[in-house]
């Protein structure tokens, strides 16, 4: 007789308690349920898809069948090939001195995979460890005290907080049909989603099929092309030229400024000019030049002027390093947006920078 809860299994075990698939599976020989131990029947004809079904009614929980399954397929997956990797997004963090001096170093998400089979060859299903049992444990037979690995088969049920919170490693796999066990198998590859701590109680509602908890995010590395970021340059001289720029990391100072008489504001956040002559000024280097005078603005067609050409027949447009010799130049304390030339705050106390005298004056 048919099962009555029309469960169609792909799976069976066999008189040796072997897991068969349908596709290897013969007419001849027995097999039960590895969910709830009744006996089995496989369907091998020409229209329908081959599967095992109960050969009578009973009442097998198809969430117990893919658990017992998964654990099953996965442990045989792990202790059978030479490969069975890991694979989630990570925090790389550039390990190099920066060249720039940034106090924060760069950084960026890519994906970061392991063999676990270079640490571990033990695979154990329901076994104690310190007073939790995992679905499988991962150990080392070479290396026994490493800290073991838990994974954690969910079909309904997910890792309890006390499994979470012990500090364990546990690599949580969601699964919804044998399909899902399927993908894993095939690749010998689980990939996922780090999750953190804060993250615990809200995971539940997103949709990531492999969870790591308790696992390394962040991972330190050399500068590379994947991993670099661009710093803003504030370069001014003592006779007032100033510059303002973005270089990669990789890229040398002393290159892009050759002059030993270029001072520097290194940040990694836009500059804005105002407050970086006024932190050149608090670290004893007093630059004059006319953009920090009251006196120049810009006209009603954006042209730079200085207001007083009219009045004292000062330069109209000067260089900006005539204010060293102009007896009208008045530092400007209070317009640091004026006329949009100090835009993108530059918020010293919130932001990762350097200033870097090169030359005393």
């Amino acid at each position: 007789m048919r099962n009555s809860t029309n469960n169609e299994y792909k799976y069976a075990t066999n008189q040796d308690g072997h897991l068969i698939d349908v596709r290897n599976a013969s007419r001849t020989d027995g097999y039960t349920c590895p969910s709830c131990g009744t006996e089995m029947i496989p369907h091998m004809g020409k229209i329908r898809k081959w599967h095992f079904t109960h050969k009578s009614v009973c009442a097998c929980n198809p969430e117990t069948y893919l658990h017992k399954i998964a654990k099953a397929r996965i442990k045989a997956a792990f202790l059978e090939s030479d490969k069975f990797d890991i694979t989630f997004n990570a925090v790389h963090i550039c390990a190099a001195k920066c060249p720039l001096n940034n106090l924060t170093p760069c950084q960026s998400k890519h994906s970061k995979s392991f063999n676990l089979h270079q640490f571990y060859d033990i695979c154990e299903e329901e076994v104690y460890w310190n007073g939790l049992q995992p679905d499988l444990l991962l150990r080392s037979s070479n290396y026994p005290s490493r800290e073991p690995i838990f994974i954690e088969i969910h079909v309904s049920h997910k890792s309890t907080e006390d499994k979470i919170t012990s500090g364990h490693r546990i690599i949580e796999i969601t699964v919804q049909s044998e399909g899902d066990i399927d993908s894993i198998i095939s690749k010998c590859e689980i990939k996922g989603e780090i999750i953190e701590q804060h993250d615990f109680s809200t995971t539940a509602e997103r949709d990531v099929k492999c969870r790591f908890y308790n696992f390394n995010r962040n991972y330190h590395m050399n500068p590379s092309v994947e991993l670099y970021d661009y710093m803003h340059i504030f370069a001014v001289k003592d006779n007032g030229y100033f510059t303002y720029d973005r270089i990669s990391c990789f890229e040398s100072l002393s290159e892009i400024f050759p002059d030993d008489e270029f001072n520097f504001i290194i940040s990694n956040a836009p500059i804005n000019w105002k407050q970086a002559f006024d932190e050149f000024d608090k670290h004893g280097l007093q630059i004059t030049n006319c953009i920090r005078c009251t006196f120049y603005k810009h006209s009603f067609i954006g042209e730079p002027i200085c207001t007083l050409y009219k009045r004292y027949g000062t330069p109209k447009s000067p260089p900006i390093k005539e204010a060293r010799t102009c007896k009208y130049y008045k530092k400007s304390i209070s317009n640091a947006n004026r006329d949009g030339y100090y835009d993108n705050p530059f918020l010293f106390k919130k932001t990762s920078y350097k200033v870097i005298i090169r030359k005393n004056t």
